[in-house]
């Protein structure tokens, strides 16, 4: 079999293949991820590497873009030995989590009490069993495989007054664990129930990215390979027990008195960990297989954790208003909020809730990939050496940029892109229909030409030597900006209300925490409204699931606020056609 050998930074990896695989397919099965958005169609440009060996010509999508010494690892398809450096892979870097204030916590959803469990006589027809249900109720298996036929006091362990552990009454240490699963990121955090402290995080990148950048891709693989879905299902239950093993081993806890881990998601996400097929969710009429909280033994999902630890699964309200917005609702007290409270979770695909009094209505948007910088042309997701901010200088002419790392810029990150298409309208470069002005266009005495440049008869805005911006990835920004305002049009429209006449504008989430608001404003992301009524909640997702193990009340709100959400399902309204396209146009500036 032919060779491939992988250098990465400084490391070298030698792998055999089989013929009729491409390099990114090799990278895959290697656990090597690089950014494939497309899924190796060959469509996003991102997959790229340097490949060294036999002459294997540009294919036609590869001609498409300026690679330069680079080639597309889901185009080439090697059939001798080879020589392939990727220069970054993925990481979890700079992840977002949860704001959380333990002073305001009611009663946790874990708690124990003391009994005394009394050693059967010899003239009494009992058993030990019986004996320990007297003192905690009825016990399951899982306990009775566990229980000691000594007399003494004992700890019961009750979730939700569930009987779900017998220990010692000396093992009275306590813990949970609160799982964020993103479509692109995993978030894992400890905590001690005891103390109400938070003992550590881990991060990193999903794994199933590998079969697909979005949700949509990932239901296609499911659909087109039954197999796929026991094998997202390991990816991700393998990335979670990774996480759960490097905090048991730094905080040198005792992994049987973790009593629960509790999980918010996407719905997609959720189908996939607990190994459902994820189809209904991509065809017509687009139903969850199931939508309520569940709750069962951990190790169900082949999870290694704790004797006793249980999973819990948390409500969704449709197929693409998952857990994590529920739980994101239920944790900032959405019920509480203001008269008319929008809140939006910002990303590939863009939530909304509005709340108008007592009544709810949600519905999502298809916001694509430019929001993390996946279908820009020099984007990428945020991380060192991305820009994520940037100032044109009217006078000069210079760009003033804010990277990531303090590094040299190598890419632009999402928010950066929303801060050039930003600083694009304030000097028109871009007018209201998201048309870029031709270089040739520009008077050479116009400070403006030294923010543009000419490529083969093509304008791009150059924000640094290799970072070029453009008309294709304005345009991208532009459908993704339709795509929300257009959403959050509608919900106004469900309530016959007005922007101005929102209270609160909430962002939340590991991408809309990065968006300034004039960011949001400038460019049209959101309506006209004062920007002081937009107020920022970093990953609710994460903070609804640490609340649910630390609140019993926000615990047993979960369900009824799940129900009191109605979902529109925006291809199904008569006016979306007109709200999508008053929405496309980009606010003007004098």
């Amino acid at each position: 079999m032919p060779q491939a050998t992988v250098k990465i930074q400084d490391k070298i990896k030698q792998v055999s293949y089989s013929t009729g695989q491409t390099v990114l397919d090799i990278l895959k099965a290697e656990h090597i991820f690089i950014d494939a958005p497309c899924n190796g169609t060959g469509k996003c440009g991102k997959c790229k590497v340097k490949f060294f060996g036999e002459d294997i010509p540009l294919t036609a999508e590869e001609k498409e873009y300026n690679l330069g010494e680079y080639r597309l690892a889901c185009m080439l398809k090697p059939s001798k030995d080879f020589t392939v450096e990727v220069s970054q892979i993925k990481s979890g870097e700079g992840f977002v989590t949860a704001d959380f204030d333990f002073t305001k916590l009611s009663t946790p959803a874990i708690k124990k009490i003391l009994k005394r469990v009394y050693a059967p006589t010899a003239i009494e027809n009992k058993t030990w069993t019986e004996k320990y249900e007297n003192a905690f109720g009825e016990l399951n298996f899982e306990i009775l495989q566990n229980i000691k036929p000594i007399e003494g006091n004992y700890l019961g362990i009750f979730i939700d007054d569930k009987l779900v552990a017998i220990v010692d009454e000396h093992d009275d240490d306590c813990y949970a664990i609160a799982v964020d699963i993103g479509t692109t990121t995993i978030i894992a955090t400890l905590f001690d129930i005891n103390k109400k402290l938070l003992l550590n995080t881990k991060q990193c990148i999903n794994p199933q990215i590998k079969f697909g950048a979005d949700v949509v891709t990932r239901i296609s693989a499911a659909i087109e390979n039954d197999a796929n879905i026991l094998k997202m299902q390991h990816s991700v239950i393998s990335a979670i027990q990774d996480a759960v093993d490097k905090m048991i081993y730094e905080t040198k806890i005792n992994a049987n008195a973790i009593y629960e881990i509790v999980f918010s998601a996407n719905s997609v996400m959720n189908h996939l960990l607990l190994g459902i097929n994820p189809k209904s969710l991509g065809i017509a009429p687009y139903k969850n297989m199931f939508d309520r909280l569940m709750s069962f033994p951990s190790a169900k999902l082949n999870l290694k954790i704790g004797t006793h630890t249980q999973a819990l699964i948390l409500p969704s309200i449709s197929s693409y208003i998952g857990a994590d917005i529920v739980s994101g609702i239920n944790f900032i007290e959405i019920e509480n909020a203001k008269r008319n409270t929008l809140f939006i979770d910002i990303g590939t695909n863009t939530e909304l809730v509005l709340k108008h009094e007592d009544k709810f209505f949600a519905t999502s948007c298809a916001a694509g990939s430019a929001l993390e910088g996946m279908n820009i042309s020099c984007g990428s997701r945020a991380q060192n050496g991305a820009v994520e901010d940037i100032t044109f200088d009217n006078k000069t002419g210079e760009i003033h940029l804010k990277v990531i790392g303090d590094t040299a810029a190598k890419t632009i990150c999402g928010s950066g892109i929303l801060a050039l298409v930003r600083e694009a309208l304030h000097t028109k470069l871009i007018d209201k229909r998201g048309r870029l002005v031709a270089y040739n266009n520009v008077c050479d005495d116009d400070v403006r030409k030294k923010f543009l440049v000419n490529v083969n008869g093509e304008t791009f805005i150059k924000v640094a030597n290799d970072i070029l911006v453009s008309k294709k990835d304005i345009r991208n920004v532009q459908l993704s900006k339709t795509a929300i305002l257009s959403g959050i049009q509608i919900l106004l429209y469900k309530f016959n209300l007005k922007a101005d006449e929102l209270d609160e504008i909430i962002i939340a989430g590991q991408f809309g925490n990065h968006l300034t608001r004039d960011m949001l404003l400038d460019t049209g992301f959101l309506p006209p409204v004062c920007a002081d009524k937009i107020t920022y909640a970093k990953n609710t997702s994460l903070g609804g699931a640490i609340a649910s193990v630390f609140d019993i009340s926000k615990r047993n709100n979960l369900m009824p606020l799940k129900n009191k959400i109605e979902f529109s399902d925006l291809s199904l309204n008569p006016e979306y056609q007109k709200f999508f396209i008053e929405s496309s146009y980009f606010p003007e500036y004098l």
